[in-house]
């Protein structure tokens, strides 16, 4: 599917307004145009959704890593970008922040304290361990932290490609454009950010396709007729989205208003609350 000229407006806006407010003109934009290439009824589903108000926890998350850059070098706060996003895989957002706090208390330097590769790559296993043990898979991770903080030491800095991302331990697709999105303003091929949430209110809204069995296939579908500027706050708005009413497990039809105004595809399907 090819994108329309509103979505290639939407994709061009720029200037010196913060990026949720290219985001949220973007939308205007997107939104106020019948007709434009995607599944059927997407703009009106995502007005909907839009109109529900829902935040849910990622807001916290994000809001953490975009105003990190005001707290410390780009570098180190690219770094710590770079962290956190490792971090939330599959954890509740609140325990991601508290675990790179917690790293940030135990090995970063200065006043504030900032965190540096070198630190990490630096620590043994066990004290990684011990900083970030409220997350899942924190063994792991902490293996990966100081792999990839070995590499960004030897680099200089963290990479802003996408490829340089990826190749980075504990790094998949879906952790590479959230560390794109928020730690690289200037980056503006942002791709969407496709988590267990993401994956599924997309096929429930029929955005996805029964062959979209993976999130990385469900990314690619999505990219098709949603633009750069405003994948990352149409990801913040559909995780909250689905933490809140379409929940995994008896969602709340009910409530939802895409399912009032018949826009929902599987809203009958689903199991009641």
């Amino acid at each position: 599917t090819e994108q329309g000229p509103l979505q290639a407006q939407a994709q061009s806006l720029g200037g010196a307004k913060t990026a949720d407010e290219n985001a949220e003109e973007a939308l205007t934009a997107l939104l106020s145009e019948p007709g434009l290439p995607g599944p059927e009824h997407w703009q009106e589903q995502l007005h909907a959704i839009l109109g529900t108000g829902l935040r849910g926890t990622v807001e916290e998350f994000h809001s953490f890593l975009v105003q990190l850059s005001s707290i410390g070098g780009q570098d180190e706060a690219e770094f710590v970008a770079l962290c956190a996003s490792v971090l939330s895989a599959q954890t509740r957002d609140a325990a991601a922040l508290g675990a790179v706090r917690s790293l940030i208390a135990t090995f970063g330097t200065g006043s504030p304290p900032q965190l540096h590769a070198s630190a990490i790559a630096a620590a043994s296993l066990e004290a990684l361990e011990a900083a970030i043990q409220g997350v899942n898979y924190h063994k792991t991770k902490a293996r990966n932290l100081r792999q990839a903080a070995a590499l960004v030491r030897d680099a200089g800095r963290v990479p802003s490609d996408f490829e340089g991302l990826v190749a980075l331990p504990g790094v998949g697709p879906k952790i590479a454009n959230l560390v794109r999105c928020v730690a690289f303003p200037e980056v503006e091929d942002c791709g969407m950010i496709v988590d267990t949430h993401v994956h599924r209110v997309a096929h429930r809204l029929g955005w996805a396709t029964d062959a979209d069995r993976l999130p990385e296939q469900t990314r690619r579908r999505l990219e098709l007729f949603l633009p750069p500027v405003v994948r990352e706050l149409v990801t913040r708005r559909m995780i909250a989205f689905g933490q809140e009413l379409c929940r995994p497990r008896r969602p709340a039809c009910e409530k939802c208003p895409l399912a009032a105004a018949r826009l929902c595809p599987t809203a009958a399907a689903s199991e009641p609350a």
